[in-house]
C-alpha cells in the first residue's frame, strides 16, 4: 500500500483534471443544497426525510436510531425538528460528496478519467439529476466507504480510519439494508491497515453489523401511528407519515410482490442491468482496466446486494450501491496512471452527453430526463 500510494503521490496532475473534478463535486453541493432547502420550505418531504424521522419515542424499532437522536437535538436546543434532520442531510451529503472529490484528486490524473463521475449509477449523479431527490441514509455508508478509500492514500491515515468506521457503524443500525456494505468496507479498510490492527477492527465491524441486522430482525414492525405523533406534536405535518413511516410494517411477501410486479414483468429491471453494465465498461474504458478485471469486480460487488432485489423495489439504488462499490475498489488498486487508448475521448464525451439527456432513477427506470433538465429546472428555464 506504502509503495501504491508513493506512486500516486509522484503522478502528474494536470490543472484541467483538478478543474473538472472541483467543479463536479461544487456543483453536486450546489444542487443537493438547493434541493434540501427547497424541501425544508415545503414542510419535508415524507420519502425525503421521513426516513431519518423513524424513532425509538414509542419503542425500539429498526432505522429508529438517527430518529431518535434527532428528536433529542431538536427538544434539548429547542431546534425546529425538520431544521435539524436537513441540516443532518446538508452535512452527510457533503461529506460523501467532498471525500469522493478527494479520492478522485489523488487518484485521477487526467481529465477523462474524471468523466466516471457522470456516470448515471455514480449515486451523487442520481442524486442530483433526480427530480424525486435521493437524499436516503444511504449517504452514510457511502461517505464511509468514501473516507476509507481516502484514508488508502492520505498521510496520516488514522483520522479517516477512525471517521470511516464510525460511519459505517452508524450507517449499520441506520437502515438494515446498509449492512450489506460489511464485505467492501473490510475491503477498503485491508488497504490502508495491515496486521493486527485490521483484523481486530474488522472483528468489531463484523460483530456491529451482526448486530445491527439481529435488532432489525427482532424489531422490524413498531407502531407507525404513535411514530407519527412524535412528529405532528414537533411541529411536522400529516404528509410526512405517508412514506417509510407508513409502510414499517409491511409484510415481507407483500415487498416481493411489488417487486415482481413493478421490476420483473414490466421489465424494468433490464434498464437498470443495462445501465449498470455499460457503465462498468465505460469505467474500464477510461480507466484502462482490463474486461476481466472489472467483470470481476462488478460480480463481486454486486453479490452483497443481492438479496435487496428480491424484497425491495428501489433497484436503482442496489445497482448503485454496487456501482460505488466497484468505484471505490477500482481506485484502491492504484495503477491509474496507464495510457490511455485514443478512443477514450470518445468514450469521456459520450458520458457526459448521456448524463445531461439520461436519469438512472431509484424507483422509476432509466428515462430521458438527465442533468441538463435538472440545471433548466433549478434556474427557472
Amino acid at each position: 500500500m506504502v509503495e501504491v500510494s508513493m506512486k500516486i503521490s509522484n503522478m502528474p496532475r494536470p490543472k484541467i483534471s483538478w478543474w473538472l473534478i472541483s467543479f463536479t463535486a461544487l456543483l453536486f453541493s450546489v444542487v443537493v443544497v438547493n434541493d434540501l432547502i427547497a424541501d425544508f420550505q415545503e414542510g419535508g418531504r415524507p420519502w425525503g426525510q421521513g426516513d431519518w424521522l423513524i424513532n425509538n419515542m414509542p419503542g425500539l424499532v429498526r432505522r429508529g436510531f438517527i430518529g431518535q437522536g434527532l428528536i433529542w437535538i431538536s427538544d434539548s436546543f429547542a431546534l425546529d425538528l425538520l431544521l435539524v434532520t436537513i441540516a443532518l442531510q446538508i452535512f452527510m451529503s457533503l461529506i460523501m460528496i467532498w471525500f469522493i472529490w478527494g479520492c478522485f484528486q489523488m487518484v485521477i490524473n487526467r481529465p477523462e478519467r474524471a468523466t466516471v463521475l457522470f456516470l448515471p449509477p455514480f449515486y451523487p449523479m442520481m442524486m442530483v439529476s433526480d427530480f424525486n431527490g435521493m437524499l436516503f441514509k444511504d449517504i452514510i455508508a457511502i461517505s464511509s466507504l468514501a473516507v476509507l478509500t481516502w484514508s488508502s492514500f492520505a498521510p496520516n491515515r488514522w483520522g479517516g480510519i477512525v471517521l470511516g468506521c464510525f460511519l459505517i457503524v452508524v450507517a449499520f443500525f441506520a437502515h438494515e439494508a446498509l449492512v450489506l456494505f460489511l464485505p467492501v468496507a473490510l475491503y477498503l479498510l485491508s488497504k490502508a491497515l495491515k496486521g493486527a490492527s485490521f483484523y481486530v477492527i474488522s472483528v468489531g465491524l463484523t460483530a456491529c453489523a451482526g448486530a445491527a441486522f439481529i435488532f432489525a430482525a427482532t424489531h422490524s414492525t413498531g407502531d407507525a401511528v404513535a411514530i407519527c405523533d412524535t412528529l405532528l406534536t414537533r411541529g411536522l405535518d400529516q404528509h410526512m407519515c405517508a412514506g417509510p413511516i407508513g409502510h414499517l410494517n409491511g409484510s415481507l411477501a407483500e415487498a416481493m410482490a411489488a417487486v415482481y410486479e413493478e421490476k420483473i414483468l414490466t421489465g424494468l429491471w433490464l434498464h437498470y442491468f443495462f445501465g449498470y453494465a455499460v457503465s462498468v465498461a465505460v469505467v474500464a474504458v477510461l480507466w484502462n482496466r482490463s474486461a476481466k478485471e472489472m467483470l470481476i469486480i462488478s460480480v463481486l460487488t454486486l453479490m452483497p446486494f443481492l438479496p435487496l432485489f428480491v424484497v425491495a423495489t428501489d433497484f436503482g439504488r442496489w445497482f448503485s450501491f454496487a456501482f460505488m462499490s466497484l468505484i471505490f475498489v477500482t481506485l484502491v488498486r492504484g495503477d491509474a496512471a496507464l495510457k490511455h487508448p485514443t478512443f477514450s475521448y470518445g468514450v469521456a464525451a459520450c458520458t457526459v452527453m448521456v448524463s445531461l439527456l439520461i436519469t438512472y432513477d431509484g424507483t422509476g427506470g432509466v428515462y430521458v430526463s438527465g442533468l441538463a433538465n435538472r440545471a433548466a429546472s433549478l434556474l427557472g428555464l
